[in-house]
Formats: C-alpha cells, sequence, structure tokens
C-alpha cells in the first residue's frame, strides 16, 4: 500500500489510550513529530470500551496526574480524565482516530505502518495498546448453554443480576469486582469458581476510600528493605483474613512486591463470606441451566446457573503488529524478554513498548505510563541505543525511577534525582489531598 504523505513523523504511536495520550504529550515536549493512531473512533483506549459500572482500583486522587480533574471513579470519569489530555496538551493534530493498524514494517532506514486507511513512514514505533488489550476467556464446553454468558469487559447491565442464579469464574480483581456487582444487584445465588487467588487487602471499607499507594512511594524512595517490606506486608494480610475469618480464600503462596499485586479490599464479600458457593476448580462445561466444574481435589461439582461472568483478565495481543518476533506473545513476562529496560525492542531499531512490560499494579496506570513515555521520548530525541540485557525481575511504581534514571538526564538529574522524588513522595504522602505532579 502506498504512503499517504511524503512526510516522515518522528514518531508513530499506535494506540490512544492513557498511554498513547501520555507518549504524544511529551514527544510533543521534547520537539518530536507524532501521530497516534487507534481503530476507535474514539480516545480513551481500554477505558472508552468498557460499561459504565466499570471502576478503578484506588482513590480518584491516586488516579489523576498534572492537576487534570477527576469526578469519581467509575469508567464515565476516568474516560473524560484521560481524554481531558486531548485539549491540556494540545494533541487534536496529532490524532488519526478510526485507523485500525494492520501491520508495521522496517525497513532498515524507516518504519512503514499500516492501516487500514493508509500508510505512513516514521522514524521510531511507540506501541502503546497496553498489557489488556484482549479479554481472555477460558474455553468451556458450552454448546447447550440455556443462560447468557458475558466477560466483564463486555457486561453492560448489572441490574439483570437481580433474583437470578450468577456464577462468577475467576480469582483476580475482574472476579472480585464481578462478585461484588451480584451482591449489590441482588443475585439469588452466586457461585463463585476459581483455581488460584490474588491476594487483598480485607476491609469492610470500600475499595475508594483508602489505599496505601503514597505510603509505599515513601518507603521505596526512603530505599526500604524490599525483604522486611514483604514479610511486614505478608503478616499484615495474615492477620487481616484471620480476624475477618475469610483464611479459606487466603492465597497459599507468600505475597511479593517484585511479583504480585495487590487488590484493594471488598467490603461485600467479607459482609456475604459464608453465602458464597464456592468451587475450587474449573468449569468444565454448561448444559441446560447446569453448570459442571472439575475440581482441583478431583471429581466434579455440578449447580444451576442463569448467568456466566467471567472476571479471567486480559491478555496482551501483538499479532495486529505482523513482526513474527512479537506473534503469539500473551504476557507482560515474554514481552519483557525480548526489551530492554522495558521498553526498547531488542530485535529492532526505533521500537519501543509503553506500558505492556511493567507490573504497576500497586501504584496507578497514569504514574507509570507517564514515567516511562517522558523516557522514551528522551531515548528518540537523543537517538541513543540501549545495549543492556532485558529486566527480569517486575518493577513496581516508584522502583521504575531506579531503572529510568541512568539512561534519562534530561528528567533525572544526576545526584540529585533522588533526593528530589524522595521530597515528592514525602510531600504527597503528608498532603494526601493533593493530586500528583510529574
Amino acid at each position: 500500500m502506498p504512503r499517504t504523505s511524503s512526510d516522515t513523523t518522528d514518531v508513530a504511536i499506535i494506540g490512544a489510550g492513557i498511554g498513547g495520550l501520555s507518549m504524544a504529550r511529551y514527544a510533543k515536549a521534547a520537539g518530536l513529530s507524532a501521530l497516534v493512531f487507534d481503530k476507535a473512533e474514539t480516545a480513551g483506549g481500554l477505558w472508552a470500551q468498557l460499561p459504565s459500572w466499570q471502576d478503578i482500583q484506588f482513590r480518584a486522587k491516586d488516579w489523576s496526574l498534572n492537576g487534570i480533574p477527576i469526578g469519581g471513579v467509575t469508567q464515565p470519569h476516568i474516560l473524560e480524565n484521560i481524554t481531558q489530555f486531548i485539549p491540556r496538551y494540545g494533541l487534536e493534530s496529532q490524532l488519526r482516530l478510526g485507523h485500525a493498524v494492520t501491520s508495521v514494517h522496517w525497513d532498515g532506514e524507516l518504519w512503514t505502518v499500516t492501516t487500514d486507511k493508509g500508510a505512513f513512514a516514521a522514524r521510531n514505533v511507540v506501541v502503546a495498546t497496553g498489557l489488556h488489550n484482549k479479554p481472555r476467556t477460558p474455553e468451556v464446553d458450552d454448546e447447550g448453554f440455556d443462560g447468557e454468558s458475558h466477560h466483564s469487559f463486555g457486561f453492560q447491565n448489572p441490574e439483570t443480576l437481580r433474583g437470578r442464579r450468577v456464577t462468577v469464574v475467576g480469582g483476580s480483581a475482574s472476579a472480585y469486582d464481578l462478585i461484588e456487582l451480584a451482591l449489590q444487584h441482588g443475585a439469588d445465588r452466586i457461585n463463585w469458581v476459581h483455581r488460584g487467588l490474588h491476594w487483598m487487602v480485607p476491609s469492610t471499607r470500600q475499595k475508594h476510600e483508602k489505599s496505601a499507594h503514597r505510603a509505599y512511594a515513601l518507603s521505596q524512595m526512603w530505599g526500604m528493605d524490599l525483604d522486611k517490606l514483604n514479610a511486614a506486608t505478608n503478616t499484615m494480610l495474615k492477620d487481616k483474613y484471620a480476624y475477618f475469618s475469610i483464611e479459606e480464600i487466603m492465597p497459599s503462596y507468600d505475597f511479593d512486591y517484585r511479583h504480585h499485586s495487590i487488590i484493594p479490599g471488598r467490603p461485600g464479600i467479607i459482609e456475604h463470606f459464608q453465602s458464597l458457593h464456592r468451587y475450587h476448580g474449573t468449569l468444565s462445561k454448561l448444559d441446560g441451566y447446569e453448570a459442571t466444574v472439575a475440581l482441583v481435589e478431583g471429581g466434579h461439582a455440578s449447580f444451576a446457573t442463569d448467568i456466566v461472568l467471567y472476571g479471567t483478565g486480559y491478555d496482551l495481543d501483538l499479532d495486529f503488529l505482523q513482526l513474527p518476533e512479537y506473534k503469539g506473545m500473551r504476557t507482560g513476562v515474554e514481552l519483557r524478554a525480548r526489551c530492554r529496560r522495558m521498553i526498547a525492542s531488542i530485535d529492532y531499531p526505533g521500537l519501543y513498548f509503553l506500558g505492556a512490560t511493567l507490573l504497576d499494579g500497586n501504584g496507578t496506570a497514569p504514574w507509570g505510563l507517564s514515567i516511562m513515555a517522558r523516557t522514551v521520548a528522551t531515548l528518540i530525541k537523543s537517538g541513543r541505543t540501549l545495549s543492556d540485557d532485558p529486566v527480569v525481575d517486575n518493577v513496581n511504581h516508584w522502583d521504575a525511577l531506579e531503572l529510568f534514571a541512568p539512561i534519562d538526564p534530561v528528567h533525572y538529574k544526576p545526584f540529585l534525582w533522588r533526593p528530589q522524588y524522595l521530597a515528592t513522595a514525602l510531600w504527597y504522602w503528608w498532603r494526601d489531598d493533593q493530586l500528583i505532579r510529574i
């Protein structure tokens, strides 16, 4: 397909969500030309597609960056907050919405980004489609099912749960949200099917009332020993599970900030714990209005259900790039093994990935993506290439500063950045009402 213009942009950004818009912002600040492509007709990424009941996992004030207003924690508020990046930073002319990218190609000198509307030349490509860009639904024999099935991504109307027999599949944040949703909307019976479970902080407070992000950031900047922090966190979590008598759903592994995220507490699950019908196993068959679970301890269990809700999360999907090195990848761990400093491809010059490699579950997505985006902009502007090995361990929240400081002297002044960010973390911990700025 011929290119639509003889002009070559400095950076082609794939994805117009929080990551893509952050990248466009920092590219512009660095004096780089940029185009942002998205297959959707509106900006916002995943948040433009989610149902209105979906929410963030922490306080609104810990989501919003740089004083951009935020009116609440649910999908309409988050989407509005994200799209405010466009007028705030003057990104309108850079957007190419309704342009589905079908391939990218490196010819040894330039990238060609091919979309369903034409092809565009670029010196660099930043993939900002994120880690969660393809809903994951397990394979289940459901050809004879007479009820409804929905992934949390596409479940629009919680009122339809009232008086019905609901089955929730999964053991991560999405499943916890769906159980709370079923409780709030008066489901007649809730079946919970899971193999493994993620750690949460048991609490009778709503998850948006309190979060430990700022205290965690402060502990990171103080240089608190991670093993000691893990030990203290494990003691705290286990004590809370015991206090609320929910040890039956306590994960079997020790929590480690290098590998795991903490889900905020779900008061509904605690209050109605004994009324939940729990099945430790895998949903294997749906027939008529009956579900069958293959139990981990052996054998099967069956129960009646009207609606099945999959809180089974998302996969990474980079197949649209048509690059053989990334075809079939489904996890950030796989991608991280092919990236230097979690951002730069080891396979191609001028190819960067934003957000798909960073575990930021104990921080906030805007923070992590902004930190990555501004360093990518610095690398592109300077023309510097990275030669270090891929990062093996996960990097969580403000630990990303340690990762990017050595390669980004523009934003991390030698010898000064650490005390600067320690003071910043202390300020935001003390002034808990303030929106974070970077």
